[in-house]
């Protein structure tokens, strides 16, 4: 079974005793309460992310403000695969696509798949992951050379946001791609040139219906230099 670390129980176990009323010791306890029953559920589940995909919309934001407070590394023990993984190397594996140094790919962790499954549902996400590898490994055949802030990385994100809205429809494609560049939080410049060619492949997918189709398009756009690169 998986723990929580230290840290993060202690840090509960201390809220709850800080009171110096019954009273005053009820408030405390409802207001961590919640949360660290709901953390306990995700913690002891088969899989946390179906259990995250099944609670009510208040208990994923509630969760979700418990994730943007918590280590990367916390968040990873939850989620990660093995349940007796060490913290460290949890954290390592919490990357669902393998990022390289280079930005070839569009990267995905923990915090970030249990964040898009509490703003549009576990099967899209796991759709968007798909597409994510596909339009990757096409960026890399297509623009090799380019993969960072180039015309194979606006080439990328415009394939990922085509290939969303063709899987998952246009509004889940946004609220993923729009979810990525929230979690990631990278340079701004490259965030802004990120969601443009984002929002160009959703138009893409929307009008060309099919992968094939949409990756040539969003080739030509790249050719073309009308596509967002730095």
């Amino acid at each position: 079974m998986k723990k929580f670390s230290s840290v993060l129980m202690a840090g509960f176990a201390t809220a709850a005793l800080v009171a110096g009323s019954s009273a005053a010791h009820a408030s405390v306890v409802s207001e961590v309460a919640e949360p660290f029953e709901l953390l306990e559920q995700l913690n002891t589940s088969a899989d946390p992310f179906v259990a995250l995909d099944a609670m009510s919309e208040s208990e994923q934001e509630i969760l979700l403000q418990e994730f943007d407070e918590m280590q990367t590394e916390q968040v990873a023990v939850i989620f990660a695969p093995n349940g007796d993984m060490s913290v460290s190397a949890a954290a390592n594996a919490g990357v669902l696509n393998v990022a390289s140094p280079a930005y070839s790919d569009i990267a995905w962790s923990w915090v970030e798949k249990a964040a898009c499954v509490i703003h549009v549902d576990l099967i899209s996400c796991n759709r968007a992951a798909k597409d994510a590898d596909n339009a990757s490994a096409s960026a890399k055949k297509l623009f090799p050379k380019s993969l960072h802030n180039g015309r194979g990385d606006a080439y990328r994100h415009c394939y990922w946001n085509a290939l969303m809205t063709i899987s998952i429809g246009e509004n889940g494609a946004m609220k993923i791609a729009s979810n990525h560049e929230a979690v990631r939080n990278g340079p701004a410049r490259e965030k802004k040139m990120d969601l443009a060619n984002n929002k160009t492949g959703r138009s893409v997918g929307k009008a060309q219906k099919t992968a094939s189709k949409s990756s040539t398009k969003c080739k030509s756009l790249a050719n073309q230099n009308k596509l967002v690169t730095l």
